[in-house]
């Protein structure tokens, strides 16, 4: 049902389509000033360092410490035991401003999103119930490879391959 309304949002492209579901996509990074996860690296490290001061003047290293184990531990079983997260992972690796980054970012958030892409243009859009909205579209990249994706200011994107069987 999904689908269809997709593919109607694109008659008026005029050209052929190719639509896939990517709501389980979990892009990481390689982008300068971005954690693996996508979220700013200046944040991140100005949320550490006031979260090291709140527990250095609070004296409670002992649970600092054990929270970060149980980070780190759920981190790596996340890893190692959920398989199906593995099957819909997602890679970017770009300039910081560039489209592709851009493209992640919207794949990243939650919702129900399609990809739909022709040989001209390409789209993200968000399907609910009652409701679609376009979250992210343009010109459609190059496609490297069945997965692979580059924009013209050299941002480069590769897809989970599973999300074009499922």
């Amino acid at each position: 049902m999904a689908e269809q309304r997709v593919r109607e949002w694109t008659g008026h492209w005029g050209e052929p389509v190719r639509v896939t579901e990517v709501s389980e996509v979990v892009f990481r990074y390689r982008v300068p000033g971005r954690l693996r996860n996508g979220q700013d690296g200046r944040a991140a490290a100005a949320d550490e360092a006031t979260d090291l001061a709140w527990t250095a003047v609070f004296g409670g290293w002992a649970n600092w410490l054990g929270g970060q184990v149980m980070e780190l531990l759920t981190r790596v079983g996340v890893r190692l035991f959920d398989r199906k997260a593995a099957r819909y992972r997602a890679l970017v690796r770009a300039p910081a401003a560039a489209e592709a980054v851009r493209f992640a970012d919207v794949v990243n958030e939650d919702g129900r999103l399609w990809l739909v892409w022709s040989a001209r243009r390409m789209a993200v859009l968000e399907v609910a119930e009652d409701s679609m909205s376009v979250r992210w579209q343009g010109a459609s990249p190059t496609w490297l490879d069945r997965r692979g994706l580059r924009w013209p200011d050299g941002g480069r994107v590769w897809l989970p391959e599973r999300i074009f069987h499922d």
